[in-house]
């Protein structure tokens, strides 16, 4: 299948090295946090990031290289993380794309799917999944239905992701997301049209 990433909701850009230190620092902070807040199927946890550059240095490291890859505040980041997560969209985020980057997924990397229908190709609805391992960076539109789950299913393989939302109200802005975070064009990826 040959679709431009123009019509696609989610797609992988680029890389960051993130350290060992900094998978475990933000796994332990997940699983605390998991513990003291409580995380049920499905569900999403967030975590200022803000604190943790003076809290916890190894994390403040890897947002750091994030920030100098991508040009992102480590300071406007959040931690988000999940177990597994059923399809939604985030809609209030419909100005907004989301750029994350994959700090931790426990022993097996995790699937990111997309259900994107775009306005020009009718009905036609396009499922997009990525296999997603730390370090991947990837832009996802949150109006699009996306869920996520572990390659090999298993309780407690949290993927947890440094998440910025980036302003894209316009075609325009959408655009100009799309330049500065360019598709990488060797992403490989399984994406298809379902007939509904």
């Amino acid at each position: 299948m040959n679709l431009s990433d123009e019509t696609l909701g989610l797609y992988h850009c680029t890389r960051v090295d993130i350290s060992t230190a900094a998978t475990r620092a933000v796994t332990e902070l997940a699983e605390k946090d998991c513990e003291e807040e409580g995380l049920d199927m499905a569900e999403i946890n967030v975590i200022d990031a803000k604190p943790l550059l003076t809290t916890h240095p190894d994390i403040a490291k890897a947002l750091a290289v994030c920030e100098a890859k991508l040009g992102l505040p480590a300071n406007a980041a959040q931690i988000v993380y999940c177990e597994w997560t059923w399809v939604h969209a985030d809609t209030p985020y419909k100005n907004e794309i989301f750029v994350s980057v994959v700090l931790a997924t426990g022993p097996e990397p995790y699937c990111v799917q997309s259900l994107h229908t775009p306005r020009n190709r009718g009905d036609d609805v396009i499922d997009t999944k990525r296999i997603v391992s730390v370090g991947d960076v990837f832009v996802l539109d949150p109006c699009v239905a996306h869920m996520a789950a572990p390659t090999v299913p298993r309780t407690g393989a949290l993927l947890v992701l440094a998440q910025w939302s980036v302003p894209a109200s316009s075609e325009v802005d959408r655009a100009a997301v799309r330049a500065r975070f360019a598709p990488d064009p060797h992403d490989r990826h399984q994406t298809s049209l379902m007939d509904i």
